[in-house]
Parts: structure tokens; sequence; C-alpha cells
């Protein structure tokens, strides 16, 4: 697979996830029915460019 295909696949999969926590009231029903958020704090330093900090 190469590095372009795995850049797309990616950006696909960033837009999906931004379009299902748009959708408030789907939100809202998930998380009463699991009662509980995790929240995740992660880091990443590419080789080349600007550090990245991901909440999700």
């Amino acid at each position: 697979m190469s590095e372009r295909t795995v850049s797309n696949l990616l950006a696909r999969y960033d837009e999906l996830v931004a379009l299902s926590w748009s959708d408030h009231e789907r939100l809202k029903l998930v998380l009463q029915a699991q009662q509980q958020v995790i929240l995740v704090i992660d880091g990443l330093q590419p080789d080349v460019g600007h550090e990245v900090l991901w909440v999700m």
C-alpha cells in the first residue's frame, strides 16, 4: 500500500469521524447509553513539521 493511499484513507476516516461527532442528538443518546466518557490525550512528533496534539 502506498503512502498516498494511506493518506487518502486517513483523510476519509477523519471526515467520517468529524461527521459522526457533529450529530449532537445521536451523540447524546450514545453517551447516555454507556453512562461514561473516557478522554484520551496523545502526542505525535512527525519527522518533518510541527508536533500534533490529539485530544479525543
